[in-house]
Formats: C-alpha cells, sequence, structure tokens
C-alpha cells in the first residue's frame, strides 16, 4: 500500500511538472499579432483599465 503511494504521488508530481513547461512556452502559431495595438479603441481601453485599479486601491 505504501509503495502504491508513493507511486502515484510520483507520477502525479512528475506530470505536473511535464506539463508545466510545455504550457508556457507558446508556439509562433499560437501567438497572435494585433495590427491594431496602437489604435485609439486600444488606448482608450487601457486607459479604462488604469482608471478601474486605481479606483479599487483608492482609500475611502
Amino acid at each position: 500500500m505504501n509503495k502504491a503511494m508513493l507511486t502515484f504521488l510520483f507520477l502525479f508530481l512528475s506530470g505536473c511538472t511535464t506539463s508545466n513547461n510545455q504550457a508556457n512556452t507558446p508556439n509562433e502559431k499560437d501567438v497572435k499579432i494585433d495590427p491594431y495595438t496602437d489604435s485609439v479603441l486600444n488606448s482608450i481601453k487601457e486607459n479604462q483599465n488604469i482608471n478601474r485599479e486605481q479606483q479599487l486601491r483608492k482609500p475611502y
């Protein structure tokens, strides 16, 4: 029973470490280039997100 638990734990941990390494490296096909990165709409959205964060951190 003890050997079975150790084997299960070893397999579980080894599975977690291998899947984590593969998930952190995106392929070139998965990376999408946004042609509108410097557009007005994106700058407005970024400013809205900044304002939301500032309002959440603002003391009452």
